[in-house]
C-alpha cells in the first residue's frame, strides 16, 4: 500500500518535469545536430546549462502548481506522510537528472568535433547534473522553510545566474587570460574515472542528508 502511495506521488511530480524534458531535448536535438554539428567548449558549457536550467525551472513551476492548487494543504487532510511527500519529489528530480545526463552524453556523441574535448564534456555535464541535484535539495528546504511566496524571490534570481554567468566568466574573464587552456583541459581528462565516481557518490550522500533535512523542515511546517 505504501508503495502505491508514492509511485502516485511520483507520477504526480513528474508531470511538469517530464513536460520540460521532452521540450528542452527536442530542442536541442534539432539545434545541435542541424545548426551546430560543431561540438566545442561553448556546446558543452551550453548542454550543462540547460540541464540545470531544466530541473530548476521544472521545480520552481511544479512548486507553483502545487501552491495554486493547495495541493500541499489537500495532502494534509489524508493519510500520507511528509516523508513520503517529500521523498517523491526527490525521486522525480534525481530520476530526471540521471535521465537527462545520459541524454546528453549520447547527443554528443553523435557530434562533430576534436575527439579530446568529448571526456571533458561527459565530466562538465556530469558535474552539472551532480550540482543540480543540490541545487535543487535546497531549494525543496527553502520551500518548506519559507513558503512558496518567499522563496520565488530568490529561486529565478538564482537561475537567470546560472544561465548567464558562466557564458559572462568565459567571455569577460577566461578569454582575456592568454593562457592555454589545452593542457588544463588534457589533465582534467588524464583524471581516473573513480574520482568522478567518488565525486557523484559524495553528491548522492549530500543529496540524501539534505533529504532528510526536508523532510524535518516540512514536518516542523505541517499544516502551513
Amino acid at each position: 500500500m505504501k508503495e502505491s502511495k508514492m509511485l502516485t506521488l511520483i507520477k504526480k511530480n513528474a508531470f511538469i518535469f517530464v513536460l520540460m524534458s521532452s521540450a528542452l531535448m527536442a530542442l536541442q536535438t534539432v539545434y545541435l545536430l542541424t545548426v551546430r554539428k560543431t561540438f566545442n567548449t561553448n556546446i558543452v558549457v551550453f548542454l550543462g546549462q540547460m540541464l540545470m536550467y531544466c530541473v530548476l525551472t521544472s521545480l520552481i513551476l511544479s512548486e507553483k502548481m502545487e501552491e495554486k492548487n493547495n495541493g500541499y494543504a489537500f495532502m494534509n487532510t489524508l493519510p500520507i506522510r511528509n516523508r513520503d511527500i517529500v521523498a517523491s519529489k526527490f525521486a522525480v528530480v534525481l530520476a530526471v537528472v540521471v535521465f537527462l545526463c545520459a541524454y546528453c552524453f549520447t547527443l554528443v556523441s553523435f557530434m562533430e568535433g576534436e575527439a579530446s574535448l568529448l571526456p571533458f564534456g561527459r565530466i562538465f555535464l556530469l558535474l552539472c547534473g551532480n550540482l543540480s541535484l543540490i541545487l535543487a535539495a535546497g531549494m525543496y528546504i527553502l520551500v518548506y522553510r519559507w513558503g512558496y511566496a518567499n522563496f520565488t524571490k530568490i529561486a529565478w534570481i538564482v537561475v537567470v545566474v546560472l544561465m548567464v554567468g558562466p557564458f559572462l566568466f568565459i567571455e569577460f574573464v577566461l578569454l582575456k587570460q592568454d593562457i592555454d587552456y589545452g593542457p588544463i583541459l588534457q589533465s582534467i581528462n588524464n583524471l581516473p574515472w573513480f574520482v568522478w565516481l567518488f565525486v557523484t557518490v559524495i553528491t548522492l550522500m549530500l543529496f540524501s542528508g539534505l533529504l532528510k533535512t526536508a523532510i524535518k523542515t516540512k514536518e516542523s511546517q505541517r499544516g502551513k
